[in-house]
């Protein structure tokens, strides 16, 4: 019964289409009177059985400098130029493109794998005085977002003036100035940046020290940058009065010579004995185990110590993470907690807890519907008629959110 259960969870997490393909957009500006700006896309490819994945090339960009690689491993990747009709003719690219609109086209080097995907970096540099330019001692970045997460970078000696969407603001290392931005609509970002040129440009604008490491700001989140956050969550609510819930997580592990994934139970929750990892890169389960954080501490993996009774599930990978490679886990568990997940007096459905990834999705039970919401989310449907919460978080901080729900 317990491996049955899993595959129909696995099953829906598949299905329904919870996990958006994972995007994220760099992009640096190069020499204002260029035109130009390197384009740094992290896509995954999650058509299973996919050979190919296809890349458009934006009307009205001149594009150079191209470059695919294979996210998981590092490796760099053939591809060829093509057009929206072939694109097409593989189920891929956008149905209303124009048949001659250029693409790139990306041979990988195994098909999308069931249960998973595939995870490119795309690098090349676009020329477009349309969305690029300069007006007196400015340069103006003015172009529309489709990926939701996204970054900017200035040429050194430049400082922001004018930002037409809410942005995250640092200071590299070099001077130069980087922007980040999550768009948590369901549309386009209409970004419109300036910068001005300074009159003098000191030797470093800002600290050489990693922001992480800056003893004035002990408190700062791992991703401070929260558009470069790519982990995503999902829950499903069971019957309210098991106090149990479903949830499915991604994330990345980059630490070269990494051998386990982690998944830290959060105080006040009890994990079931059935939890899956898969490595998404392969589509494979991997061997699991509960073990405590006495023993993940002294695998030396992460800057913040658990405590030594802490329950952690962990899940082996294949092989350790390649040098300039990573591996993008799923792990999905069942959880108890009386506390945070119960019903009131009334008979009211109440999940009290907070959320800490950029993009949450939050599924209630069958014939389960909303009474109230403490922080604004979109409302939608999964396929089993069943009422969901995406709650979109742009800045770098956790979600409190309450949620009360009666039956229908």
């Amino acid at each position: 019964m317990r491996l049955l259960l899993c595959l129909v969870f696995l099953h829906v997490v598949m299905v329904t289409g919870a996990f958006a393909i994972d995007e994220m957009t760099v992009y640096e500006l190069l020499a204002p009177d260029s035109h130009q700006f390197a384009i740094r896309y992290d896509v995954a490819a999650e058509i299973p059985g996919s050979e190919f994945y296809f890349n458009i090339i934006r009307p009205g960009s001149e594009p150079s400098d191209e470059k695919v690689l294979e996210a998981a491993t590092g490796k760099e990747l053939k591809f060829v130029m093509t057009t929206a009709k072939e694109a097409k003719a593989f189920n891929q690219g956008d149905p209303e493109d124009k048949e001659d609109t250029k693409y790139i086209k990306v041979f990988l080097q195994h098909p999308v794998p069931e249960n998973g995907e595939y995870r490119l970096r795309i690098l090349k540099t676009y020329r477009d005085a349309k969305s690029y330019f300069s007006k007196e001692n400015r340069i103006i970045f003015d172009r529309n977002l489709s990926v939701k997460r996204d970054e900017v970078i200035f040429p050194k000696g430049f400082q922001i003036v004018k930002s037409s969407v809410p942005v995250i603001v640092t200071t590299e290392s070099d001077g130069r100035v980087k922007l980040s931005m999550v768009n948590d609509r369901q549309d386009e970002l209409l970004v419109h940046i300036e910068a001005e040129k300074l009159a003098n440009i000191p030797e470093k604008l800002g600290s050489a020290t990693p922001i992480t490491e800056q003893a004035e700001t002990p408190d700062q989140p791992e991703f401070f940058h929260r558009a470069e956050d790519d982990r995503e969550i999902t829950y499903w609510m069971l019957a309210p009065e098991t106090h149990q819930f479903k949830f499915s997580h991604d994330f990345n592990i980059v630490r070269p010579g990494q051998k386990f994934a982690h998944s830290f139970v959060r105080k006040g929750s009890t994990v079931s004995n059935d939890v899956v990892f898969i490595d998404l890169d392969t589509g494979k389960h991997l061997k699991t185990s509960t073990v405590t954080g006495k023993e993940v501490n002294a695998l030396g993996y992460y800057p913040e110590k658990s405590d030594d009774d802490d329950v952690v599930v962990q899940g082996e990978l294949s092989q350790p993470v390649p040098e300039g490679g990573s591996v993008r886990i799923r792990v999905m568990e069942t959880y108890t907690d009386d506390a945070r997940y119960y019903i009131d007096k009334n008979g009211e459905l109440v999940w009290n807890r907070t959320f800490g990834r950029p993009r949450n999705i939050l599924t209630l039970p069958p014939n389960w519907m909303i009474t109230s919401c403490s922080v604004p989310a979109e409302v939608d449907q999964d396929k089993e008629g069943k009422v969901q919460l995406i709650l979109n978080n742009p800045r770098n901080d956790e979600l409190h959110v309450i949620v009360r729900a009666r039956r229908k």
